[in-house]
């Protein structure tokens, strides 16, 4: 399913969070927060520029298709190997290094494991 990410940039954290109810009540699903600007992204099928416009006011945005992709993969792939010292490798199955600890456990990262 494709989704749409919009853009909105000059805007404050209090303004952010009143965009985002507005947002919510029309069908987006995810927001992402930053310092002075905020993404939110609707799937293809439910964004209506017509509303967006009535949301947003005055305030400017780009639109971007998304193509499909597996998020679960994506976030598997950034799983980075984890040093404790010289005792101990954490790593994921699909990291090739040559592990020089004398201890080394390997894990097949999910997102039931979370963000630990």
């Amino acid at each position: 399913m494709q989704n749409i990410k919009i853009t909105f940039n000059n805007i404050d954290e209090d303004n952010q969070h009143i965009l985002i109810a507005r947002l919510s009540e029309i069908g987006f699903e995810g927001f992402e927060q930053m310092e002075e600007s905020l993404f939110a992204y609707i799937h293809k099928e439910k964004f209506n520029d017509g509303e967006l416009q009535d949301a947003a006011g005055s305030l400017s945005y780009q639109t971007e298709a998304i193509a499909p992709q597996n998020w679960n993969e994506v976030w598997e792939s950034n799983f980075e190997p984890v040093f404790i010292d010289d005792f101990c490798t954490i790593r994921a199955d699909f990291h090739l290094l040559k592990v020089a600890t004398p201890y080394e456990i390997i894990i097949t990262p999910k997102m039931s494991f979370g963000t630990g």
